[in-house]
């Protein structure tokens, strides 16, 4: 947690080792290999608000959830989130310029860590693809498997039987 003392404020995290393993054990993912991120908090002019920006960048290691083969995933994001000091700067959440949604601090300060750990499971592909092949089809990350036509493993074997 970073004390909210001097604004405006940049932090910047590299998470350690032992860190990573502790982030990839929580969120389910195979390895965590590093997580950098660089975050700003500022003071809204006239809000009772903090402003919290920042970028992130990690390379983190999942399942395929075709071939189960572990799959590397490079993450890079962006995220903003305000805080409110107090309830009074929710008066005119409906009329925010910034389209945020706010949150309120629960004490004075903000677990940047935490903050930025949120975002990469978030930037995280939720269904990793690892290139196969299966029969004559090739298939790789992005491929949307719902429009496929169905294939009678009856077939593939016909396609088989007819090579040998």
């Amino acid at each position: 947690s970073q004390r909210l003392a001097a604004l405006p404020l940049r932090e910047k995290i590299s998470a350690l080792p032992a860190e990573c393993e502790a982030l990839a054990s929580r969120f389910g993912l195979e390895g965590l290999e590093s997580l950098e991120a660089t975050v700003d908090v500022n003071a809204l002019r006239g809000r009772n608000c903090l402003s919290v920006k920042g970028k992130f960048k990690a390379v983190a290691y999942q399942r395929c959830v075709v071939s189960l083969d572990v799959v590397p995933s490079s993450v890079e994001d962006a995220f903003e989130v305000v805080f409110a000091l107090d309830d009074n700067a929710f008066q005119d959440a409906d009329d925010d310029p910034l389209g945020a949604t706010l949150e309120l601090m629960d004490d004075e300060s903000i677990d940047i860590g935490e903050l930025v750990a949120q975002h990469l499971i978030l930037g995280l592909d939720a269904f990793p693809r690892a290139e196969v092949v299966t029969s004559d089809r090739k298939y790789k990350a992005g491929d949307n498997f719902a429009e496929e036509e169905k294939i009678s493993p009856f077939a593939v074997l016909e396609q088989l039987r007819q090579r040998s």
